[in-house]
């Protein structure tokens, strides 16, 4: 007989309890949660962070019975970058079918991004700069990856991304090649931790300023 408050081992017990609140393991319970989200309950367990969450936090999924992946969004963000990372051939031609296939979506997404963040933008501190005048400013450099980049290469990015509340302001914007500015994402670079120029000069292959820039 199972101890009072206990979850039997059970299937029973490898469903969640569902309530008004999240729900608790409790400290009896040695059995293994169900990573399927049963008819109603509106919780289930993360397969990869084993957290207790709301049904609404699992993107959804054709492929699965429950219709959510067994992953939560956020560590199912990092599942796909680390996958993308580890294989990223396939993921790109992957994504260029998908962009191929539905030039719509493509267009309608960068509407919606291109509408966020200048909704961003007009929420911040906002100062007049150049483009040239930060290019000229950082040397001329990429601060990601330390190389030199011509201004047609450059791209401005946050210190701290307007995402999290940084300012679009010289002290919090530096230059960067395109592909850098992307690998970046949202992550924040710290300028102590930046390529100098000294230092830069002695990476190999890279021992020259390009005549034109």
């Amino acid at each position: 007989m199972s101890a009072p408050g206990a979850v039997p081992a059970g299937a029973l017990g490898r469903r969640l309890l569902t309530g008004r609140g999240p729900p608790t393991r409790p400290s009896s319970f040695s059995g293994r949660l169900c990573d399927v989200a049963e008819p109603g309950f509106e919780w289930k367990v993360c397969a990869r962070c084993r957290g207790f969450k709301h049904l609404s936090e699992f993107p959804s999924s054709r492929r699965n019975r429950d219709g959510l992946y067994p992953y939560c969004r956020s560590c199912h963000a990092e599942y796909q970058r680390d996958l993308r990372a580890a294989n990223p051939d396939p993921s790109r031609a992957s994504a260029k079918r998908w962009r191929e296939k539905n030039p719509q979506k493509v267009r309608a997404l960068a509407r919606g991004t291109a509408q966020r963040r200048r909704t961003r933008l007009r929420a911040v501190l906002r100062e007049g700069y150049s483009l040239e005048e930060i290019w000229e400013r950082d040397g001329r450099r990429c601060k990601s990856c330390g190389r030199f980049l011509s201004l047609s290469q450059a791209t401005i990015d946050h210190v701290i991304p307007i995402s999290a509340g940084g300012n679009d302001v010289r002290e919090n914007v530096q230059c960067m090649h395109g592909l850098c500015n992307t690998n970046k994402g949202g992550a924040r670079i710290m300028r102590e931790n930046v390529w100098t120029a000294g230092a830069a000069d002695s990476r190999e292959g890279n021992d020259a300023e390009p005549d034109e820039l």
